[in-house]
C-alpha cells in the first residue's frame, strides 16, 4: 500500500510533516537517514505497513560545508550535509549538473540515488579551489579529489 506524501522536504532541505515545519533535529536524522528511492524513481521512506512518498522539491539534501584533506601533494575533498553525513568525492559518477533557467546547479550523490544539491557558498568556494585541465581539446574548470579532475565549471 502505498500513501499520499505526508513528508515534503522543500528547496532549501527543510523537512515538513502534514504541512508543518520539522523542527526536532533528531526526527530529521532520523527520517533522512531512511529515504530511498522506490522502483519508479520516488522517494520515500519504508515504513511497517507500506512505502511513505517524500515529496521533495530539488533535493533532499544541502551540500552546507567541505572539508580538503591534503597529503602528498593530492588531496581528498569531503563534503558535509545540512543533516551532517559526510561524502567524500571519488568517482565521476558522484557529481550530477543540472541547468535550469540559465542557472546552473550542482549535485552530489551521498548514496543510492540519494543527491544533495550544492549551495551558491559552496560553488563560489570550490571554484577558489579549481584548476583547469583540457578535455577533448577543450579546456574545463572543475576540482580534484583522490588524484581525479571534477570538470565542474565550464
Amino acid at each position: 500500500m502505498i500513501k499520499e506524501p505526508e513528508f515534503r522536504i522543500n528547496e532549501n532541505g527543510v523537512w515538513h510533516y502534514q504541512g508543518q515545519r520539522i523542527n526536532r533535529e533528531e526526527m530529521v536524522f532520523l527520517f533522512s537517514s531512511l529515504i530511498s528511492l522506490n522502483d519508479k524513481g520516488e522517494h520515500v521512506v519504508y515504513a511497517e505497513d507500506g512505502e511513505v512518498k517524500i515529496l521533495v522539491e530539488d533535493a533532499p539534501f544541502i551540500i552546507t560545508d567541505f572539508f580538503r584533506n591534503c597529503d602528498d601533494c593530492s588531496q581528498l575533498i569531503t563534503f558535509k550535509t545540512n543533516i551532517d553525513e559526510l561524502v567524500t568525492l571519488e568517482n565521476v559518477s558522484q557529481i550530477r549538473i543540472k541547468q535550469e533557467n540559465n542557472i546552473k546547479k550542482i549535485y552530489l550523490k551521498i548514496r543510492d540515488g540519494i543527491y544533495a544539491k550544492m549551495t551558491s557558498k559552496i560553488v563560489e568556494d570550490l571554484l577558489k579551489i579549481s584548476c583547469e585541465e583540457f578535455i577533448d581539446d577543450k579546456k574545463k574548470i572543475g576540482i580534484c579529489s583522490g588524484g581525479k579532475f571534477f570538470p565542474i565549471f565550464e
